[in-house]
Formats: C-alpha cells, sequence, structure tokens
C-alpha cells in the first residue's frame, strides 16, 4: 500500500509540475502578446499622428523610395498638383510629369550620393492651365540606424512670393528712375542758378564800373573847382559835395566787394585800432542846414578804448548821430 500511495502521490506532483509549466508558458505568451499589441498599438498611433501632420501640412509632402516609386502623398501635394493619392502612389515619379524641367532620377542619385538635401526652383502647370511658381526641396529620410531608406519631396507654391518680389524690383527701377530723373532736375536748376548769379555778378560789376565813370568826372570837377578863388560857405559846400562823393564811391566799392565774394576772390584787409571819437571831433562835414553849426555841440564818451570795427561803417554811423544832434529842437 505504502508504495502504491508513493506512486500515486509521484504522478500527482508530476501532473501538478506540467501543470504549473504550462500556466507559467501561457503567462509569458500572454505577457508577450500584450507586449506586442501595446507596441502596434503605439506604432499606430505615432504613425497616425505624423500621417495628421504631413497631410495638415500646407506644403505638399511626397514620400519615394531610393528609385523614385511614390510611398506617400498629402492632401496638399493632391491640391496643388491636381492628383489624387491614390492615382499617384505606386508610381514612379518621373512618370508623372509634375514639374517643369526637373529630372527626378537625376536629382534621387544626387541626394543619394551628398546626403544632402538639395533645393531647387522649378513650375508647374495646373489642370486649369494656370502656371504656377514651385520651391521644390529633396531631403533624404534615414532609419534609426543612420540607413538611407527613401526622399522626400516637399513642394511649395512661391508664386505669391514671385509676384511680390517682381513688383519689388518694378518699384526699385521706378525709384530709381524717379531719383536720376530729380537728380537732372536738381543739376539743371542748379546750373540755372550758378548762371543767373554769373549773370547777376556781372552785371553788378558792369554797372559798377559804369558807375565810377560819371562819379570820378564829379570828383575831377570839384578839385578843379577848388583850384579857383573860394568864400568859406562855397569851399564847406565842395567839402559836403566831396563828402557825399567820398560816400557814393564807398557804396560802389562794397557793391564791388559783393561781387568779389560770390566770385570767391574777397579778402580779408587789417584793420588797425582806432579811436571811435576820433572822426567826431575832428569833425565831418555833413548836410545839415547853415545854423546848426554854430551850436557848437560837444560830444562826450565814458570809454576810450580802441577798437577794430569796421571804420566805413562807423564813420556813417557818425555821422549819421552828428547830424541827428545838429538838428533844431
Amino acid at each position: 500500500m505504502d508504495v502504491i500511495g508513493d506512486l500515486m502521490w509521484k504522478r500527482r506532483a508530476t501532473t501538478y509540475g506540467f501543470v504549473v509549466v504550462v500556466l507559467l508558458i501561457l503567462l509569458v505568451i500572454l505577457f508577450l502578446l500584450q507586449r506586442s499589441y501595446r507596441s502596434k498599438l503605439q506604432l499606430s498611433e505615432t504613425r497616425a499622428e505624423y500621417e495628421a501632420i504631413i497631410n495638415g501640412s500646407s506644403d505638399a509632402i511626397i514620400g519615394m523610395d531610393l528609385s523614385g516609386q511614390i510611398t506617400s502623398w498629402n492632401d496638399s501635394a493632391t491640391a496643388l498638383l491636381s492628383v489624387p493619392g491614390h492615382h499617384a502612389i505606386r508610381q514612379n515619379i518621373d512618370g508623372l510629369k509634375l514639374f517643369e524641367g526637373v529630372v527626378f532620377k537625376e536629382q534621387l542619385a544626387q541626394v543619394i550620393s551628398d546626403m544632402t538635401p538639395q533645393v531647387l526652383e522649378t513650375r508647374h502647370k495646373r489642370v486649369s492651365g494656370q502656371i504656377c511658381d514651385i520651391s521644390l526641396t529633396l531631403s533624404p529620410i534615414f532609419t534609426d540606424d543612420r540607413t538611407l531608406a527613401g526622399v522626400a519631396a516637399i513642394a511649395r507654391d512661391i508664386t505669391r512670393q514671385k509676384e511680390a518680389e517682381q513688383r519689388i524690383r518694378q518699384a526699385n527701377v521706378e525709384l530709381e528712375d524717379q531719383v536720376i530723373k530729380r537728380t537732372e532736375e536738381l543739376e539743371v536748376a542748379h546750373q540755372k542758378a550758378v548762371q543767373a548769379s554769373e549773370m547777376k555778378s556781372a552785371f553788378i560789376s558792369n554797372v559798377s564800373h559804369e558807375m565810377r565813370t560819371p562819379l570820378n568826372g564829379i570828383i575831377g570837377t570839384l578839385n578843379l573847382i577848388r583850384r579857383e578863388p573860394l568864400s568859406d560857405d562855397q569851399r564847406r559846400y565842395i567839402g559836403m559835395t566831396e563828402a557825399s562823393t567820398s560816400s557814393l564811391s564807398v557804396l560802389i566799392n562794397d557793391i564791388l566787394d559783393l561781387s568779389k565774394i560770390e566770385a570767391r576772390q574777397a579778402w580779408i584787409s587789417k584793420i588797425n585800432p582806432f579811436n571811435r571819437l576820433g572822426p567826431v571831433r575832428g569833425g565831418c562835414p555833413i548836410k545839415c542846414g547853415t545854423n546848426p553849426m554854430k551850436k557848437g555841440p560837444e560830444f562826450h564818451s565814458r570809454n576810450q578804448r580802441k577798437f577794430r570795427p569796421c571804420p566805413k561803417i562807423t564813420g556813417e554811423c557818425q555821422n549819421r548821430l552828428k547830424a541827428g544832434g545838429l538838428k533844431q529842437p
């Protein structure tokens, strides 16, 4: 009986062990299945997210393998190129003839060789016949281990940008034309102003010289009259006339100086210090009537310092002050 009991116990232990092993194997299988399911679910969610991002892009994004066969085609590509995705996928991109003057076989070879993106500008003719400018970028696609898996073509409509650039260039050309025209007008106006200034200077110089001729005649006549026997009043009148002619000569010289300044031929003379009351105390022959000279006017100055003003202007001011002081009250 003991032997039979031991056998039955061994069989039961073996059975229980087998069942436990099977259960453990099932648990491992279930764990692996669950892990695989979660990985596939996560991969599916990531792929859906990427597809949503690609389909939501405003640029046309075309996925290709290394031979140029289309593997993906987003909604913007359908809108821009007027080709549905189900018709484009598994087609060779060169066979669709989407872009003018672009041979994708050569461009793909360049991308595969350089492993760097290639950017080029081309044009696309839509179904409506409209020609639009396209900026095309070919970028290599790498796997996690940096293996080249394919190429992505990103196409962007830059028609408005090109039109804006054209308008800017046109505006710049028009602005340059306006600047050139305005510069020419200013140059003409400057030449006219210079010519007018030269004519004015020439006129002033000619008139001044013409005025000197009769003035010299008057001065010469006064010198001849002074040689004749004259009374005191006549000599005083002659002195007043000479003073007037001298003032007129100064004015004519000032006019000539103005023309010299405009011609940049003027020079500055050195003026020696003088006493501002000297001309007044020495007397100045001015026309102020016959009686005021007998009043014996007196001039006083609190400051006897010498200074360097223009003697011509100072003399004129002193003559006017003296004339005002000799007037009848």
